[in-house]
This record gives structure tokens, C-alpha cells and sequence, in this order.
């Protein structure tokens, strides 16, 4: 039982620094401009108050794409938080040029 709560506790740290590697920006603020575009074209695409960096790309955007896992829910999730002007919490990675979206954070 112990070796197994171990093996556990080492994948979801292996997990988290996995996401923390790959994260090379995090941004807080409020959204104040959501562009929706067709797939394959950066689908949907968010910008925050005062246009801070979203990756070391240098863009004051980041992106979706339809096909990320879990688009829906992140979709709504950031549409519903520009619509109540809520504070987020948002991760990104370059991905070629571009800042993708990876983690969104939602609070008060």
C-alpha cells in the first residue's frame, strides 16, 4: 500500500512539472477582446486588459485551436469570464510563432 501511495504521489509530481516545463508564460488580468476565426486558423483567440505578453513569443494574444482537448469547456470557461469581467489565470507555450493556451484559471 505504501509503495503504491509513493508511486502515486511521484506521477502526480512528474505530471505537474511536466506542465510547468512546458508552460513558459503565465499571465493574470481580465479579458477585453475574444477573436473567433475558423479552425486550423487559431481559432479563438484572447487578449487581456493592458496587453501583457502571453509567451516568449512576444504576442499580447494566445489561441485555441477546436481540436485542443478539451476546447468546449475552455471555450465557455473564457467567454463566460469576459462576459461577468472576471479575473483569469492563463498559461501558454510557444507553439511556432504563436502563444497556445494550456491552462485558464477563472476567480474572483
Amino acid at each position: 500500500m505504501k509503495k503504491a501511495f509513493k508511486l502515486a504521489k511521484l506521477a502526480l509530481c512528474a505530471g505537474v512539472c511536466l506542465v510547468a516545463a512546458q508552460a513558459n508564460a503565465a499571465v493574470t488580468g481580465t479579458i477585453n477582446q475574444i477573436d473567433a476565426t475558423s479552425g486550423g486558423n487559431l481559432g479563438l483567440r484572447v487578449y487581456l486588459t493592458g496587453a501583457p505578453n502571453f509567451c516568449s513569443a512576444n504576442l499580447n494574444w494566445a489561441y485555441l485551436e477546436p481540436t485542443d482537448s478539451n476546447y468546449d469547456f475552455y471555450a465557455s470557461l473564457l467567454l463566460t469570464a469576459w462576459i461577468q469581467n472576471k479575473t483569469v489565470y492563463i498559461t501558454s507555450f510557444q507553439d511556432g510563432a504563436y502563444c497556445h493556451i494550456q491552462y485558464v484559471l477563472v476567480y474572483s
